[in-house]
C-alpha cells in the first residue's frame, strides 16, 4: 500500500485478502558496516514489499491482544476488518478487500466492551491463564 492510498503493484490481492497496510518506502534499519555486495548504509534506509507491511498488522494484533487476552485469532480478523478504512471501490474489493489497516481504531475496537463473535460458543472461550 502506497502513502496515496493505492495498491503497490507488488502486493497480493484477490480472494483471500482481508486488508492492506503499508509496504511502500518503509523507513527501517541497517548495518553501517559494508555489506557483501560492498554497499553500506547510514543505519536507515527506506524499504518497500509487503514484508514491510506484515509487521504493521501483527504489531496491531499484539496490541489488541495485550488489551483483551481473552480474544481469539476469529476476533482479531473480525476487528481488523471492521476497522480498517475503505480505500478501494465501497465495500471488499479484489484490490484492496476491506480496506486499508487502521491500527489506532482496531486497538479501539478491541476495547473490554467487545462481544465475543457469533460463531463462537461460550465453551470454546478460556479465561486468561486458564486452560
Amino acid at each position: 500500500m502506497a502513502s496515496s492510498d493505492r495498491r503497490a503493484t507488488f502486493s497480493s490481492y484477490g480472494v483471500g485478502l482481508d486488508l492492506v497496510a503499508p509496504g511502500l518506502d518503509v523507513w527501517t534499519t541497517a548495518p553501517t558496516y559494508p555489506n557483501a555486495f560492498g554497499a553500506r548504509y547510514p543505519g536507515y534506509l527506506a524499504g518497500s514489499g509487503t514484508s514491510f507491511a506484515a509487521p504493521f498488522v501483527t504489531g496491531t494484533i499484539g496490541l489488541m491482544a495485550a488489551r483483551r487476552p481473552d480474544l481469539t485469532d476469529t476476533d482479531f480478523q473480525q476487528l481488523l476488518r471492521a476497522t480498517a478504512r475503505d480505500v478501494g471501490a465501497a465495500g471488499w474489493d479484489l484490490e484492496t478487500a476491506w480496506g486499508r489497516l487502521d491500527a489506532a481504531e482496531a486497538v479501539r475496537a478491541a476495547s473490554p466492551a467487545a462481544a465475543l463473535w457469533p460463531d463462537e460458543r461460550p465453551a470454546q472461550v478460556r479465561a486468561p491463564g486458564r486452560m
